[in-house]
């Protein structure tokens, strides 16, 4: 997923819950390893609602 599509998803929450400081600073790390969404709980939530 693209840096860009992580952050629109994401609405700028930078609630930390991953990790990183940032959404943006989680959303540069994840577009190189996509292992990473997965840490994201509001990307969680949005993968399982779509299934």
């Amino acid at each position: 997923m693209r840096k860009e599509e992580i952050l629109k998803r994401l609405q700028n929450r930078n609630c930390g819950m991953c990790g990183f400081g940032s959404c943006i600073r989680f959303a540069e790390e994840a577009e190189k390893n996509a292992g990473l969404l997965e840490r994201c709980m509001y990307l969680k939530e949005d993968s399982e609602t779509e299934e």
